[in-house]
C-alpha cells in the first residue's frame, strides 16, 4: 500500500464530506463544544496500518464569523511507534451575508 497516496485520499474526502455542510451546522457545533474545537475522528486499520481520521471547525478570527475546517489522517505504519504520518487540508467558511 502506498501509505502517502491513501493519506491523500482519505483527507480529501474528508475535507469534502465536512465542506458539504453549511455555515450554520459548524457554527452551531462550535458553539455546543465551546471552548473545544468542534469536530469528530474515527480510526480504521488496512493492511496492518492504522489511520486516525478527524476533523475540526473552529472560528477564524471571532465568534460567529468565519469558520475554519480542518481535516487531518495521520497513518501510523509502525504499530509500536507514536510517531504517525500525518496530513492536514483546511478551508475558510466565510459567514453568509445576512439578508434584509
Amino acid at each position: 500500500m502506498d501509505i502517502t497516496a491513501r493519506l491523500t485520499k482519505e483527507t480529501r474526502e474528508c475535507l469534502e464530506r465536512i465542506t458539504s455542510f453549511p455555515w450554520d451546522v459548524h457554527a452551531a457545533a462550535i458553539r455546543r463544544r465551546a471552548p473545544r474545537p468542534a469536530g469528530d475522528t474515527f480510526g480504521f486499520s488496512e493492511d496492518g496500518v492504522y489511520f486516525d481520521v478527524g476533523d475540526t471547525a473552529e472560528w477564524l478570527d471571532k465568534p460567529e464569523g468565519d469558520i475554519v475546517l480542518k481535516a487531518f489522517v495521520v497513518a501510523f505504519p509502525d504499530p509500536s511507534s507514536e510517531d504517525g504520518i500525518r496530513e492536514e487540508l483546511s478551508v475558510i467558511l466565510k459567514r453568509p451575508e445576512k439578508s434584509n
